[in-house]
């Protein structure tokens, strides 16, 4: 078996931070117009050459939307920006030639000739710093508190659009993380058990609808049986367990730190509950499912989109029941 290197809590740490930059769907173009206005507003409330929204990477700061300069990667040992991930509050520098950490700055010594920039984190919803609202200008200046609180409002308006993002991948009719949002999420959860040395198991759901079978569009009552398993879903996991919706009839949750055999005890208990409701609804339709698994092993761990294939070919006998 095969040593694995453990990580110390600053490298976890980090480690996590950039797990949540990763997982950051910031290609979409009305997304990429929203961010380019906020960062133009503050370009224009301050006066500044340049104002621009970026990523901090491993290795380099990804400039993500930019109002007066040009998109590009800089090394992260020469990004002003980098230096807010370290910071609760706005790191500034009136006169970056005043400064010895900065004097001899590529972006100080050379073009674009920076004597002062002002940047603020930038934090997801889950409180992981992924990057910063930076100001620059080739003069020197200050910043006094009222616009170090105006920063920090347009700060807060670019974590909201991450915000934003992030729900544009769920799913209305069930409110759950749709598709790809779900492989992001599990994908970040698989990588915290790999560090973490914890299994987990994911359950693929499959609902069944008679009217599936006839050339009929889908009956008010199934729509009704969608949400109400969702809600069974979303009531029956924990909050450190990850559930969506796949498709039209088909769910997904991966349960952290979990074996096959215990999610068998809440899948019959699942089952209860669901056998309970068609009583109490006499459906025409009763809510009826089928589902299979897999299980992720630390040890030898698979990617998101392998461990969905696996439970996708694996029945309930097949993973040990």
């Amino acid at each position: 078996m095969a040593n694995l290197v453990q990580i110390n809590p600053d490298n976890q740490k980090e480690q996590m931070r950039l797990d949540a930059v990763h997982a950051l769907k910031l290609g979409n173009l009305e997304v990429q117009e929203r961010l380019d206005r906020i960062t133009r507003i503050a370009k224009r409330m301050f006066a500044v050459k340049m104002a621009d929204f970026s990523l901090i990477r491993q290795r380099d700061q990804q400039m993500v939307s930019v109002s007066g300069g040009f998109h590009s990667t800089i090394p992260k040992e020469h990004s002003f920006a980098a230096y807010a991930l370290h910071k609760h509050e706005i790191f500034y520098v009136p006169d970056t030639l005043k400064d010895d950490r900065f004097s001899g700055n590529p972006q100080v010594v050379s073009q674009p000739k920076i004597r002062f920039f002002a940047t603020c984190p930038i934090q997801t919803s889950t409180g992981q710093r992924v990057g910063a609202l930076t100001l620059s200008d080739t003069e020197p200046r200050t910043l006094n508190a009222h616009e170090q609180s105006i920063l920090k409002d347009l700060a807060e308006m670019f974590e909201n659009e991450l915000s934003f993002s992030s729900l544009a991948t769920l799913d209305r009719s069930t409110n759950m993380v749709m598709n790809q949002g779900f492989y992001s999420i599990a994908e970040q959860s698989l990588k915290g058990c790999h560090r973490n040395h914890n299994p987990a198991v994911m359950i693929v759901f499959k609902l069944h609808d008679a009217v599936a079978n006839i050339s009929e569009p889908r009956s008010v009552n199934t729509e009704k049986n969608v949400k109400t398993f969702a809600e069974h879903l979303k009531r029956m996991f924990r909050q450190s367990d990850v559930v969506g919706r796949l498709d039209q009839d088909e769910f997904a949750a991966l349960l952290i730190n979990a074996r096959c055999e215990q999610v068998l005890f809440m899948i019959k208990k699942l089952q209860a509950r669901l056998d309970a409701y068609n009583k109490d609804a006499k459906l025409k339709i009763p809510l009826e499912f089928s589902y299979s698994m897999a299980e992720f092993d630390p040890e030898h761990p698979v990617k998101t989109e392998l461990l969905m294939a696996n439970a996708h070919g694996k029945s309930a006998a097949a993973v040990g029941f």
